[in-house]
This record gives C-alpha cells, sequence and structure tokens, in this order.
C-alpha cells in the first residue's frame, strides 16, 4: 500500500491521500470494504442529554440516506408547527442551527420554511 501511495505524497492534500487511501484499500480487498461499512452502520445510534432551560441536546449518528432523511423530516414538522402556530414564536424556531462538519456553527442562516418570509 505505502508502494501505491507514495507517487501521491508530494501532490495531494491531506482530505485527497486519504480518499486515494481509502479508493485503493477498496479496490485491493472489496470485501473488507463492505465489512467495514456493515460495522460502521451498526455502530449508528441516536442520544439526548440535558441542556440548560429545560432543553434537551439531541445527536443522531446515522448512515448518511438515514441522516437526510430524519432532518428532513424535523425540517418539515417544524415547518407544520410554525405554519398552524404550534410553535409559539416562529422566529425561535427559524433560529433552529445546524452544525458544520468541523462542529462550529453554521454562518449562513438557513431558511427552515422557503416559502415564507423571515422578517415576520
Amino acid at each position: 500500500m505505502d508502494e501505491l501511495l507514495e507517487p501521491f505524497l508530494l501532490t495531494l492534500g491531506d482530505k485527497a491521500l486519504a480518499a486515494k487511501a481509502r479508493a485503493l484499500a477498496q479496490s485491493l480487498d472489496p470485501a473488507a470494504a463492505v465489512r467495514h461499512l456493515a460495522r460502521a452502520e451498526g455502530e449508528r445510534h441516536v442520544s439526548t442529554r440535558p441542556a440548560p432551560d429545560s432543553m434537551v441536546y439531541f445527536t443522531a449518528l446515522l448512515p448518511m440516506a438515514q441522516g437526510v432523511a430524519a432532518r428532513a423530516s424535523l425540517d418539515r414538522a417544524a415547518c407544520t408547527a410554525i405554519g398552524t402556530g404550534e410553535a409559539g414564536s416562529a422566529p425561535a424556531t427559524r433560529s433552529w442551527r445546524t452544525r458544520s462538519s468541523n462542529g462550529s456553527p453554521d454562518r449562513q442562516p438557513r431558511a427552515l420554511c422557503p416559502w415564507r418570509s423571515t422578517s415576520s
């Protein structure tokens, strides 16, 4: 494996080199790659922990497709709650924040319900 990666050590960045190593490993032992993905999927979990002001931190480690579907479902439920008035203050609901891949809060505001005005 080292010999296969050597030509790329000086030309690729860390992320690209990691992706190249992953691709090479998968091509050398596809069955091991399938086992690795199955094991990773088996480690999925959901957890909650208390937060201040009667709130809760909700965390989920899910396969990508299930995580995206769960987020979309939560967004639809929030939009429904805003639309029916069940959410109380819509601006507080719209301030729902996500975290970027590096763990820091996203800096770009995200329209939770794109068909609603965010100036209300």
